[in-house]
């Protein structure tokens, strides 16, 4: 999950010196659009706001209030919508939740189940709980609150060993050490999509990686300066698309060395760190694989100061929290520089000392500004991409001259045409076209690295003599959903001509697809789709996406062994609540000739709203 958190240190200021570096122009395309919070210990206020923020598949925001012992919850837009804790409602002792019907107050601190010492992060699951890093313990819990274990060294009768524990069995704050799956003053954690838990094992200068059920499996780093090494790992994050873990890492404001963050595979081997001066011991951005340096303070685009939460969105973009040069610095898959970005809004103000950034479903951004006891959204506002030149419904025309054009300042362009990646730039020549239905697919990046939606326009070329009165006319292009990131597709059999004759009009698609799907779509919920099959196909798989292309968060199956011309009948279980209503059921099969054959069928379902 895209989710981020963050953790409390000691604060010390970063000097004159720091405060003299120019730091980079904020990004004019990022916009300071609300805030929420404010100090307090009523519904929605916070005693400290030090730790790390997540956001779930539905865009609810959860935010430790670290010092009140207790854990708030929020609509997107900021609404308050519950806070639990020991003691919330009324200083009982037990677990409680209180909301708009009920008092809030502090919790009250301790180690028995479901109680906070010292929440230092949250972080959402795909299967809908909600896991907490609190001292040497990792808690969890369902989305509403309710407790369900707690997973720590001791825990459960203080034994030297990780153990779990749970209401029944009563729990204990745990023993802090160095022992495999034993953790010492932790400040952060994230959940991968796979459901594994990636904790920020700060005592221990190390990443520790659990199980989705809570089981240790390994750990990585150690302390230092050389490439993989850390001086205090800050945050974690996992990219989406590659499986990589990322870590934010820095010093203490006395020995401030290690101002970078690294990336490594999914099981821990070291890929590069980014910085000042990590390659060579320069005064500029660097990138290094070997032989590392440290990395130092610096401010300047991609340099870093006292670095703490990290995110990485569903394009591969990095956005990392730069404490004390006040912004959210954002890179690219390959951690390059690609934005700055802070407040400039003259109500909202400037960000004081950001600790965590987080990524919402429609790639907004959530900053954890812990200085000014607040969180604060960012508007990412899109580039729009217009395709000028295209058919509007039918052409002869075999090769098409279309102009390319966006908003906000776009400076370059991705093309899908029939669902495989074409080169394209504002002057776009397509190849050579089959005659048959295509569509070409179209999203701007602007020179901040804010990806647009797609933009279509779908046409059909006819074979000479056919006619078409519809070429040339530039259509105005509707969005369309955000297709997967998976391999190049090459596009199967068109679909027959229309009009054609009795004789032709016999032929079938390579896929035809019927879906049933259910009034509203919850998890738990089945669509039923029947497939026929009129190619001969090694494997098809089908699956059921939400409007970002997630198809991670919904379900899927694969039949294999296929035979021509048979109707198969598919049942997928909703895994995840979708994201917002438009939703697909993607069919992908692939041919004896290796070729891929490809079908999107849109859906009608509601989903409730949030």
């Amino acid at each position: 999950m895209r989710r981020r958190l963050l953790h409390v240190l000691c604060l010390a200021s970063l000097g004159a010196a720091a405060a003299s570096l120019p730091v980079d122009s904020a990004d004019a395309r990022y916009h300071a659009v609300s805030q929420w919070g404010g100090l307090g210990t009523g519904l929605g206020k916070f005693a400290t706001i030090a730790g790390a923020v997540g956001v779930d598949a539905a865009g609810d925001v959860y935010v430790p209030d670290t010092d009140a012992a207790r854990v708030n919850k929020y609509t997107s837009g900021g609404v308050p919508l519950m806070t639990w804790g020991w003691g919330v409602v009324d200083g009982t002792a037990a677990l409680q939740h209180c909301d708009a019907t009920t008092p809030c107050r502090a919790g009250l601190a301790g180690g028995e189940a479901g109680q906070f010492e010292g929440v230092a992060a949250v972080a959402p699951a795909p299967d809908g709980t909600v896991w907490t890093v609190d001292g040497p313990r990792l808690s969890q819990y369902t989305a509403s609150g309710a407790f369900v274990k707690s997973v720590g060294w001791g825990v459960l009768d203080g034994s030297s060993q990780l153990q779990t524990c749970t209401v029944m069995t009563g729990c204990l704050a745990g023993l802090a050490g160095a022992g495999d799956g034993q953790l010492d003053s932790p400040l952060s954690l994230e959940v991968g999509a796979d459901g594994r838990v990636y904790v920020a094992d700060t005592g221990n200068t190390r990443v520790s990686v659990f199980s989705a059920g809570g089981s240790w499996l390994f750990s990585f780093g150690s302390a230092g300066t050389g490439a993989g090494q850390f001086a205090g790992v800050r945050d974690v994050a996992v990219d989406p698309a590659t499986g990589d873990i990322l870590a934010t890492d820095r010093g203490s404001v006395s020995i401030p060395v290690n101002q970078r963050y690294s990336r490594f595979t999914s099981s821990g081997a070291f890929i590069r760190t980014v910085g000042r001066g990590v390659r060579d011991g320069g005064t500029t951005f660097q990138r290094c694989t070997a032989a590392c340096h440290p990395g130092t303070l610096g401010s300047g685009s991609g340099e870093l100061a006292y670095p703490h939460g990290i995110v990485v969105d569903d394009d591969g973009y990095v956005y990392v929290a730069d404490r004390d040069n006040n912004r959210i610095e954002k890179f690219d898959s390959d951690d390059m520089p690609a934005a700055a970005i802070s407040s400039t809004d003259p109500v909202i103000g400037p960000l004081n000392r950001p600790r965590d950034v987080a990524v919402l479903p429609d790639g907004d951004l959530i900053v954890d500004d812990s200085e000014n006891v607040r969180i604060v959204r960012f508007d990412a506002v899109k580039p729009v991409a217009t395709i000028g030149g295209a058919p509007s419904a039918t052409t002869t025309d075999r090769v098409l001259d279309l102009t390319l054009s966006a908003t906000e300042g776009a400076t370059r362009f991705e093309c899908l045409l029939d669902g495989a990646p074409s080169p394209c730039a504002a002057g776009y020549t397509t190849p050579a076209l089959s005659v048959g239905q295509h569509t070409l697919q179209v999203r701007a990046i602007d020179a901040d690295a804010i990806v647009g939606d797609y933009t279509s326009a779908t046409f059909t070329v006819l074979a000479q003599g056919q006619g078409g009165g519809g070429g040339g006319g530039g259509g105005v292009p509707t969005p369309l959903q955000e297709p997967s990131a998976d391999a190049p597709i090459v596009p199967g059999p068109p679909t027959p001509d229309p009009p054609l004759p009795p004789a032709k009009a016999a032929a079938k698609p390579a896929l035809g697809v019927t879906v049933k799907p259910p009034a509203t779509l919850l998890p738990g919920r089945r669509v039923r789709a029947s497939l026929r099959v009129a190619s001969s196909l090694s494997a098809v798989r089908v699956e059921l996406r939400d409007r970002y292309g997630r198809r991670r968060l919904l379900g899927d199956a694969k039949l294999s062994s296929v035979r021509r011309d048979r109707v198969y009948v598919v049942l997928l279980r909703v895994k995840r609540r979708p994201a917002g209503r438009a939703t697909s059921l993607s069919v992908r099969g692939r041919r004896a000739d290796g070729r891929v054959v490809a079908r999107v069928v849109h859906m009608t379902s509601a989903t409730p709203s949030s």
